[in-house]
C-alpha cells in the first residue's frame, strides 16, 4: 500500500490532491541506491527509479517525497 499521499482507491487527478508514492521499498530504493543526487543549500534529493525523495541535510528530516516525473 502507499507510504505517502491524500487518495489511494482512485488514478484519476484530482485538483489540489496526489495520488501516493507506491511503498516505503521506493522511498528505501531512492535513499540507498540513487540514479542522481541533486544538492541544494539545505537538501539533497535522491532520485530512484520510481520516486524523489528530499531529505533536510543539516536535520535529517523528510521534506518530502514525489513520483518520478510529478512536478
Amino acid at each position: 500500500d502507499r507510504m505517502v499521499g491524500y487518495y489511494q482507491e482512485s488514478n484519476e487527478k484530482l485538483s489540489g490532491k496526489r495520488q501516493g508514492i507506491g511503498s516505503v521499498f521506493d522511498i528505501v530504493e531512492a535513499l540507498q541506491n540513487p540514479l542522481k543526487i541533486n544538492r541544494r543549500c539545505n537538501s539533497k534529493t535522491y532520485i530512484g527509479m520510481k520516486t524523489m525523495v528530499t531529505i533536510n541535510q543539516k536535520t535529517g528530516y523528510l521534506i518530502q517525497c514525489n513520483r518520478v516525473g510529478e512536478k
